[in-house]
């Protein structure tokens, strides 16, 4: 019985010694890598839609969100009137949050942007756009803009 107990604590000892050895599998994400993955995606939405490439700026939104509905109203337009177009410029990006409600991570920014209008190649007018708000979400592990 002496024995039995001397293993057990052995084996005890080792268990709390050797617990915190080893490669972590997992690591909480950080909001400011988070922040910039948003701010990028932001970006690329804006790149992808001054592209006319609104497949890939679709692939950046959350079907049926705000920015879905968006860009596929930019689409519709792109269609409707081929001679109209669009230059976007996101001049600044600010106000970033981190909130999480019910274990659902939400990222929020503001952002100001200009666009331009060209009729026929020949610029229009430039319009200003301020406190903008971009919210993210994640969809299948990847932020989305919703």
């Amino acid at each position: 019985m002496k024995a039995l107990s001397s293993l057990t604590i052995v084996f005890l000892l080792a268990v709390f010694l050797f617990a915190g050895c080893g490669p972590t599998t997992s690591e909480a994400p950080s909001p400011d890598s988070d922040f910039a993955i948003c701010e990028n995606i932001l970006r690329a939405w804006i790149q992808a839609i001054n592209a006319q490439n609104f497949a890939l700026a679709l692939s950046y939104c959350k079907i049926g969100g705000d920015f879905y509905e968006n860009t596929q109203h930019l689409w519709q337009q792109s269609i409707e009137k081929p001679y109209n177009i669009y230059v976007y410029t996101l001049t600044n990006i600010y106000d970033r949050e981190l909130v999480t409600t019910v274990m659902i991570p939400i990222i929020s920014m503001k952002y100001d942007y200009t666009r331009d209008l060209y009729y026929h190649g020949s610029f229009v007018v430039r319009d200003y756009f301020t406190n903008k708000m971009a919210v993210f979400t994640k969809v299948d592990g990847d932020w989305k803009l919703r």
